[in-house]
């Protein structure tokens, strides 16, 4: 004859057997965590010259959807003389520019191609005279898409750069005579010679500047800073930023 089971018996075997017994058994014998490797940090490439170029371009500096776009003689920025606007000892000249097919010379800024300074682009090449006398760059400009320019002269030397490098450097012994007629943003001084294209961001220095400024400085926007005679930033109008030598298109 069987043993009757106890009471006790049966209620710990129900209670063993229960789903919440188990759960809290099993998660009693769980074992400890251990510490959580750490998490690897992202790695983040260092941002293209083009990304930061945008970034720039967004913030207002550099070239911008809003520079000087010439078609005519109508668009070009005149600027009213005054004796700051032509330095005697150096003169250094900063732009961007994006230029059309065209052949032959236009003006990027001038100040009498004849008689005064001129920086252009003759056949594709940049361009820089003084008194008639004038220096070629070595490199034919891209088409259609923004590139910096800049030129510096010290009464001995022109040097042209095209995106911070040096294009080429020639001797130039010619005075920077103190001529009494408009400075031209786009066209020449006197009709014709008109830039397609556009430009931005135009800046005149009473010094020649060194490669490392101009490469430096190439999208910023800058304050006042010894030997900058005028910066014309072109956001929709002829403000001179430097000196107040605030220009206007043929229509006012």
């Amino acid at each position: 004859m069987r043993c009757p089971v106890p009471a006790t018996r049966l209620a710990l075997l129900a209670l063993a057997l229960s789903p919440l017994f188990l759960l809290v058994l099993l998660s009693g014998s769980r074992a400890a965590p251990t510490a959580a490797a750490p998490a690897r940090q992202a790695h983040h490439s260092p941002p293209r010259p083009a990304a930061v170029a945008d970034a720039l371009r967004a913030q207002g500096n550099g070239p911008t959807a809003r520079a000087l776009a010439v078609e005519t003689e109508y668009d070009a920025l005149r600027v009213p003389d005054a004796p700051a606007l032509s330095p005697a000892q150096a003169v250094s000249i900063e732009l961007w520019l994006k230029r059309k097919r065209a052949t032959g010379c236009s003006a990027l800024v001038s100040k009498g191609r004849s008689n005064g300074y001129w920086l252009g682009v003759c056949d594709g090449r940049l361009r820089f005279s003084v008194g008639g006398q004038a220096v070629d760059g070595a490199t034919v400009l891209a088409e259609s898409r923004w590139l910096h320019v800049a030129v510096t002269y010290d009464g001995a030397t022109v040097s042209l750069y095209v995106d911070g490098t040096l294009d080429r450097a020639a001797a130039l012994r010619r005075p920077l005579d103190r001529v009494a007629t408009p400075l031209v943003l786009g066209a020449d001084a006197a009709p014709g010679a008109v830039f397609s294209g556009g430009i931005d961001h135009v800046r005149l220095w009473g010094l020649a500047r060194t490669a490392t400024d101009i490469r430096a400085d190439r999208y910023a926007t800058l304050s006042a800073r010894s030997g900058l005679i005028a910066q014309w930033p072109l956001d929709g109008d002829g403000r001179d930023l430097a000196g107040g030598h605030d220009g206007a298109d043929a229509t006012g």
